[in-house]
Parts: structure tokens; sequence; C-alpha cells
């Protein structure tokens, strides 16, 4: 199972949704079972690629699982296998790794430990200029989340429309979402140099690792939902903002045309808190509240 054998329709797909598809298999999957021929690859092949992450790394590591079965399938379609797929869920794996409610039980409700608002612009100007310190950045201007972050691809990115296209394989939600690009954001794009596919070339701990003790990265996104909160910001807008799916199918088609307009007043509004250093941020607080 390698490069190679992967579903033909990849090339219909964006060069970003191709990159990250590509990315989370080499750092999951191939490992274990890129070098296999995928006439031989069983259930044991399949659940030595899983386990390791399938509890820590939950989210990453079930889509990862959807892929295997999509290759395997595809590979059956054209005559390179037989029999059943060693990588489907129901009555197969199903019975061999926890549920995803079981991890969820097992790992408790453990809320992402957030930094209060008004700490954030002293702690984002303090942020050194290497790969890891601009993505966090990026990620607390964005309120986006890590795997987005880390896995974003240039060919997400409009700069004339000052928006990023994350494809809906690589949200929560599975829907596409578009970020309202502030202009400090663009900034930090403006400086990071095109090193390949990947805008932040960092590890899977780097944004992590420059968090102060008892605070998270995904905790960034609190931050701006609270402040959100305390200046009366349209809750409905925020929600867009953090990628939380609101209203039915037809009522966000209609609405999709004025959303990025509206997420970018308030992605701007966030953008003086965040680069206000000097930590004056009640004072803008209640300037922008006037």
């Amino acid at each position: 199972m390698c490069r190679r054998s992967k579903p033909a329709n990849m090339a219909g797909w964006s060069a970003g949704h191709a990159a990250a598809w590509l990315k989370e298999m080499e750092r999951e999957i191939f490992p274990a079972i890129g070098k296999l021929r995928v006439d031989r690859i069983d259930v044991q092949d399949v659940l030595r690629a899983l386990a390791p992450g399938w509890s820590t790394r939950h989210e990453t590591v079930s889509r990862c699982r959807g892929r295997i079965e999509r290759v395997l399938d595809f590979a059956k379609t054209l005559k390179h296998r037989s029999g059943e797929n060693p990588a489907a869920w129901r009555g197969n794996l199903e019975n061999l790794l926890p549920s995803p409610k079981a991890i969820k039980k097992a790992t408790g409700e453990r809320h992402h430990a957030a930094m209060p608002w008004a700490d954030v612009p002293a702690f984002v100007g303090q942020l050194p200029e290497t790969d890891a310190g601009r993505a966090l950045a990026f990620l607390t201007y964005t309120a986006a989340r890590s795997s987005e972050v880390r896995d974003a691809v240039w060919s997400e990115i409009d700069i004339e429309t000052r928006t990023w296209t994350i494809p809906a394989e690589r949200m929560k939600a599975r829907k596409e979402h578009v970020v309202a690009l502030s202009g400090p954001a663009l900034a930090i794009l403006e400086a990071m140099p095109r090193q390949g596919d990947f805008i932040f070339p960092i590890g899977r701990d780097a944004m992590s690792d420059l968090m102060p003790n008892g605070a998270t990265v995904h905790g960034m996104r609190a931050a701006f939902s609270t402040w959100a909160g305390d200046l009366g910001l349209a809750r409905d807008v925020v929600e867009k903002c953090l990628a939380h799916v609101t209203g039915n199918a037809t009522e966000r088609a209609y609405r999709r045309s004025q959303e990025v307009e509206q997420k970018r007043q308030i992605m701007e509004r966030w953008a003086l808190i965040v680069g206000d250093s000097e930590n004056q941020g009640v004072v803008v607080l209640y300037a922008l509240r006037a």
C-alpha cells in the first residue's frame, strides 16, 4: 500500500486536499503497512497501523481507517485483491477496536484549558519568529484548530479574496470552512517562505511546546469565543467563525454569500485585540463596544 495505491478520483481533488490526504497517511499509516502489497493486507495489518493512535489521536486515525478502506475497495474493483475489506468498520474492526463512545468515556469530558483573552495579546507578542511561532500566531488570529493549521497548504489560500478555504475532509464537521483572513493573518502568510505545499512545516507538538503551563493550543479558540461573548457579538456569526455548523443545509446555502464578510468583521476586530501587545485589551474592548 503506497502512494500509487490511492483512489482514482483523487485527480478531481484540489491540490491542498490531496496533499493533506497523503500527509496524514504517510504519518499515521504508511510506517506500518506502506510497503505491503494490497492483496496481502489483512485485519491484523490494519490493526497494527491503527492501534497506536486509535485512542490518543482518534479523529485523525479514524479518518485514515476510512481511507484504507477506500483504497482497498478500489484495489478490489481493479481485481488486485479479493475477499472482505479488512479495514471495514461494521462487523469487522468494531469488534476489535474501542468505539468512539468508549474512547470519549475513557478520556472523560476534558475541556481544553483556555488562556484568558486579555492575556492573549502579550502572549502572541512574545512568540518566536519561527515556523511554530508564526503557526501559533496564525492559529490565534484565525481561531482555527491545530490540525487545520498544521495541514494547511498554499493552494487553500486566496490572497485576492483574503480567504483560507479548508476542505470538508479536514474539518471536524466534514463541512468546507472559509476563514476570513484579517490583515495580521495575511501578514504572517507573507512572512512564511515557500518550502513546499505546506504553509507551516512543523511537527505535531511544535505549537503545544510554546504554550505556558496550564494552557492549551485548542484553548485559544475558547479565548476567542469568550472575548466575542464579552463583547456581545452576534452568536451565530461567532459560531461560523469557529466552524460550528448552524442551521439546516438550505439556510446555510442561502447565507453563504453573506457569511464571509460577516465573519471578516469579527476577525478584524479580534485582530485588534490579538495585536495589542501592550495589553490594553480592556480599553480596546470598550472602545469597540461604543
